[in-house]
């Protein structure tokens, strides 16, 4: 289990305490501010300890759930607004109206890690939001998987997230000329 140096201090462990743990090789320190009862930890469940109010979308999104086979250079997440930068190098941060934050949000298992990301609904609508942002041939790329597995596509699902758009009427436009 992963530890963030500030939740052994509720837990009641002193410095000293945790740097003997430490020591004694009960505890082991992943990184500054992030400690373990296991040795050895995946850099995507130390990076959600770090970060526990982030949800996936776009680049990593899109991998995760297996749209392309190109790895993001960053992990692009989004967070509510207003939230603080992450001041983080290995993080593209976007930023999300409370309204449609939490739109489509699931959990999937990544390398024994559950992570929170949008649903591929959820993924579609992002995809036409972002799509002057995204590199054309990825845009496309990402475009044709859906054209090509329409059947992932729970159309209930994407009409309810839809009608909480301001947008609508244009992102359901792009959706049924351009994607689906």
């Amino acid at each position: 289990m992963l530890y963030k140096y500030s939740d052994l201090k509720k837990k009641g462990y002193a410095h000293k305490d945790i740097e003997r743990l430490v020591d004694q090789r009960i505890m082991f320190k992943i990184e500054k501010g992030v400690y373990s009862n296991r040795r050895n930890v995946t850099e995507l469940s130390t990076f959600l300890v770090k970060h526990p109010n982030v949800i996936f979308t776009l680049e990593s999104a899109f991998f995760y759930h297996g749209m392309t086979s190109k790895r993001p250079d960053k992990y692009v997440v989004v967070t509510k607004k207003p939230a603080w930068r992450i001041v983080d190098p290995q993080i593209k941060q976007y930023f999300m109206d409370a309204a449609i934050y939490d739109i489509g949000v699931t959990k999937i298992q990544v390398n024994n890690t559950w992570i929170p990301i949008y649903d591929k609904e959820r993924m579609l609508i992002e995809l036409v939001r972002y799509r002057k942002k995204l590199d054309p041939e990825y845009y496309q790329e990402i475009k044709n998987y859906y054209h090509r597995h329409p059947e992932i596509i729970d159309m209930r699902k994407l009409k309810g997230y839809l009608n909480q758009f301001v947008s609508k009427k244009k992102i359901t436009e792009v959706i049924l000329t351009e994607v689906l």
